[in-house]
């Protein structure tokens, strides 16, 4: 973890309000909470505000700052869990605790996440740079700066001081994935070696992804279907395929899974059917929500109990040659609890992913995606495939 190393001056004693060095006394009553901003532009707190805490680090509402850089942000009270969600990283952090886990690796942090006026306040530099960005102490100005760009002039997160806030470089911008370079449209770095067999089928391949989730055989819908590869689909179909209309769809899958990963019997409502007929089709309404409330009736009387998460991979999304996109997604979960094991899961398939009481399971699965206009074109209306199931195209397996 990066660690600050400021001089301790007048002007930069806010600094150790950030840093990984605990200070010897408090400066929570007798120093002011610098200015926060993203990319230059100031963060407002409308009714949750940063504070000191007890430990001496700036704590802010994670919603404010993840939501801010894009991530996807929920609130799970049967475990007292936040998870933050953005590009392959899954972040969670539970109340009360001075740990969390990122894509499942413990992570030790320097105070604990807390629950404070109905908000969940979480370590502002731990989230921000898991998340992929650059913190920033700009001490003459009071600035805390949150950067989604790589290099930045002034501080750098070695912690030494200079340079101007108004020098803060843009994030990276939508540029066609078949064109990526060093970094893709997300932030993420590109590797050149130790490639998987058939890194040809993509467009890139990226730093911390295992070759496995590259390897795994695109869905064919059982031998009736050439699949298309990711990178044929991005190369020939550049005006589709755009990280504006990726990040789109990708939305929905996660909303669709967060739902589905994330069911306690005790709170499931209406509402719950609702927002997963809204990932599942441009027109809510129209949707026969039959299956939908059915499971929502069974989970109560079998007293379901799930978490888990699962995030789509953008660079990922493939045709299988006949029917349906496909975007591959990492995957975890746990089964808390049921009284009988049947239809656990809000599935297309009446089979069953692997669901040992208890148990974590993690691995890949082809998510079904579908839509677009008459003539084809996909745009902004792609959603999760009726036909979705993660039981099929998939390999998942115990932690």
């Amino acid at each position: 973890m990066k660690k600050w190393t400021l001089p301790l001056t007048g002007l930069t004693t806010t600094a150790l309000l950030l840093s990984g060095t605990p200070a010897t006394t408090s400066l929570a009553d007798t120093v002011q909470v610098p200015e926060i901003r993203m990319n230059n532009a100031p963060v407002n707190f409308p009714d949750a505000k940063p504070y000191i805490d007890e430990n001496d680090r700036t704590m802010v509402p994670v919603r404010f700052i993840a939501e801010g850089m894009g991530a996807k942000v929920d609130w799970f009270e049967l475990t007292q869990t936040v998870v933050i969600n953005m590009n392959g990283k899954d972040i969670r952090l539970h109340i009360g605790e001075d740990t969390a886990t990122v894509n499942g690796t413990p992570s030790q942090l320097d105070t604990k996440t807390v629950k404070r006026n109905d908000r969940t306040y979480v370590p502002l530099r731990f989230v921000s740079e898991t998340l992929g960005a650059s913190v920033f102490w700009f001490g003459e100005q009071n600035v805390v700066s949150i950067s989604f760009a790589d290099n930045q002039p002034g501080t750098n997160t070695g912690g030494q001081t200079g340079g101007n806030i108004n020098d803060v470089p843009k994030p990276v911008g939508d540029i066609n994935l078949v064109d990526v370079k060093d970094i893709d449209p997300w932030g993420r770095k590109v590797r050149t070696t130790n490639l998987p067999k058939n890194a040809s089928d993509y467009p890139y391949i990226l730093e911390g992804v295992s070759n496995d989730m590259y390897e795994m055989k695109f869905g064919d819908v059982f031998g009736k279907g050439t699949p298309k590869s990711p990178n044929t689909l991005y190369t020939t179909r550049k005006d589709e395929f755009t990280k504006k209309h990726i990040d789109t769809w990708l939305d929905r899958v996660r909303k669709h899974y967060q739902l589905v990963l994330n069911v306690d019997y005790r709170t499931l409502t209406d509402d719950w059917a609702n927002q997963i007929a809204e990932t599942t089709s441009a027109s809510p309404e129209d949707v026969w929500k039959g299956p939908i409330t059915d499971y929502i009736k069974w989970a109560k009387e079998n007293e379901i109990q799930i978490e888990g998460s699962l995030e789509p991979e953008p660079s990922m999304i493939y045709h299988d040659g006949f029917s349906s996109y496909h975007v591959r997604s990492k995957i975890k979960y746990r089964v808390i609890h049921y009284n009988e094991k049947q239809k656990v899961f809000y599935d297309s398939s009446y089979n069953l992913p692997p669901c040992e009481l208890g148990v974590w399971y993690s691995g890949y699965v082809d998510v079904a995606i579908g839509g677009g206009s008459i003539s084809g074109y996909l745009g902004d209306d792609v959603f999760v495939s009726g036909n979705a199931t993660i039981t099929r195209d998939s390999w998942i397996q115990k932690q």
